[in-house]
Order: structure tokens, then C-alpha cells, then sequence
């Protein structure tokens, strides 16, 4: 008859068997149970002998390592998550206004740093070279740093700035400018542009639909073309529309408006 009790299996651990199958639970050598999930495919013979004094594993007990586990399930489980919010309400009205205080003060900093380096440091630059103690790799680490302030700067002050060009402009101008770039298929297949604009642009360039237009404004214009296309000129009329000022396409005058799904869209070109 097969007994259950400890016996060492293949892999030389003493794991728990019955029913003639290893079980997942090994003991080490100073008693302690754990799981080991490394299960050997060979069966327990009948005839292995069960080590002496070896006590059985608890029915339905965990061990150290299934409470640990469990217990990082909880912490990342509605519960934990209620427990972080219960935390950082503990810290109070003032304590969460002074983290966010903190954030912005050094957002702050930051910002004047980029400018006042952006400013200052040519003029350090110039001084220190003059007298000589500013050569070689220190010169290009400050060119380096004065570098990043620069361009930290003039990307804060055009974010908020900005163009000051409506909504459908600054679309229009992006769509010129990357007609250059993008496939024929994204132009003419999605709608960017209305049936009747397809067809003015069509007749403009004698092509005889939209992809092949665009196709002939791509051999004809080069990369500098498209890059003034994107910052072309557009005054707006009493009818709505917009003149352009002298560009490579040979457009005069456009109807646009804004949609949410494409941005812009085209009604009409001539």
C-alpha cells in the first residue's frame, strides 16, 4: 500500500507525495515547509521509503511565500488603492497644497533658469574667454548648456504666444506643407478635402483625379517649396474665404473649415 509522508524526490528535495503523486510542498533543511511548484514528471515509486521523522504538511495551510504573494495582490487591489488615497488624505489640506506649491515653484525656477542662462551665459562665455580660463571642453560643455537653455526658452515663450492665426489657418498651412510628405492615398482617399476641391485641384494641374494632382505638384515642387507652403499667407474675405498671397501651387483663393475627426477640410479651390 502507498503511504503518504516525505520522501526525496528526483531532484534530491524532500517533497511531500501521496496518492502515488508528488505534491507541491518541499521541506528544507531546518523543517521549514515551502511550495515548490517544480513538480518532477516521474511519478513516486511504491517502494521509496518515507524519511523518518518528518511531520506532515498542515491541510490547506499556506506558506511563507503564498502569504507574501497574497499579500502584494492586496496592496495593488481596490483595497490597496483605497489605502494610498486614505494616505494622502492623511497628509492634510496644507501638506497637499505645499507638494503642489513645491511642483510649481520648480517648474517656475526652471523656466526663469532656461531664460536668464539663455541671456547670461554668452556674456560669461565672452568675459572668461577674453581672459583666457575658458578653452577647449569647458567652452563646449557651456555651448552645450547654453544651447538647451536656448531652446528651452523659445519653445516656452511660442507655447504661449502662439501664432495668433485662427484655428483653420494654422490646419491649412500644416496640410500644405505636408502634401511634400504624405501618401497619395492619405490625401485624396480620406477627407480632407470635398468632391468639388478634388476636382478644382484636378483641373488646375490636368490630371484627371486627385492622386494624380497630387502626384504632379510632388515632381514639381522640391522640399523648399512645401516648407513655405506650410507658413503661406492667408487673408480671410467678407464671403468667408481666403485669399493666398503668390505660392508654387498657383491657388488664389480657398474655402476651408475645421472638422474634429481630420482637423481641416477643403470645400473649394481656385
Amino acid at each position: 500500500m502507498y503511504e503518504p509522508g516525505w520522501r526525496q524526490d528526483p531532484q534530491g528535495k524532500t517533497r511531500w507525495s501521496e496518492n502515488g503523486q508528488w505534491g507541491d510542498q518541499v521541506r528544507d533543511s531546518s523543517g521549514g515547509v515551502y511550495r515548490d511548484h517544480h513538480i518532477p514528471g516521474t511519478p513516486p515509486q511504491m517502494s521509496a521509503p518515507r524519511l523518518p521523522n518528518a511531520a506532515s504538511p498542515p491541510r490547506g495551510g499556506s506558506s511563507v511565500i503564498d502569504e507574501l504573494a497574497e499579500k502584494n495582490r492586496q496592496v495593488w487591489s481596490d483595497k490597496g488603492a483605497g489605502a494610498v488615497q486614505q494616505a494622502l488624505g492623511g497628509m492634510g489640506t496644507g501638506g497637499f497644497v505645499a507638494i503642489l506649491a513645491g511642483l510649481a515653484a520648480m517648474v517656475f525656477l526652471f523656466t526663469i533658469g532656461s531664460f536668464v542662462g539663455a541671456v547670461a551665459l554668452p556674456i560669461v562665455a565672452f568675459v572668461l574667454y577674453r581672459k583666457g580660463t575658458l578653452r577647449g571642453v569647458k567652452l563646449a560643455v557651456l555651448g552645450i548648456v547654453w544651447f538647451l537653455c536656448l531652446a528651452t526658452t523659445l519653445t516656452t515663450v511660442d507655447r504661449f504666444s502662439g501664432s495668433g492665426l485662427p484655428k483653420e489657418v494654422e490646419q491649412a498651412q500644416a496640410f500644405l506643407g505636408l502634401m511634400g510628405s504624405d501618401s497619395i492615398s492619405r490625401i485624396c482617399d480620406e477627407p480632407y478635402m470635398t468632391e468639388q476641391a478634388k476636382s478644382a485641384m484636378a483641373a488646375k494641374e490636368q490630371a484627371s483625379d486627385c492622386a494624380e494632382a497630387v502626384g504632379k505638384i510632388k515632381q514639381r515642387l522640391d522640399e523648399s517649396a512645401f516648407e513655405d507652403l506650410s507658413h503661406l499667407n492667408m487673408t480671410k474675405t467678407d464671403r468667408g474665404t481666403y485669399l493666398l498671397d503668390d505660392n508654387p501651387l498657383g491657388w488664389r483663393e480657398i474655402t476651408i473649415s475645421t472638422q474634429e475627426t481630420y482637423g481641416i477640410l477643403f470645400h473649394a479651390i481656385s
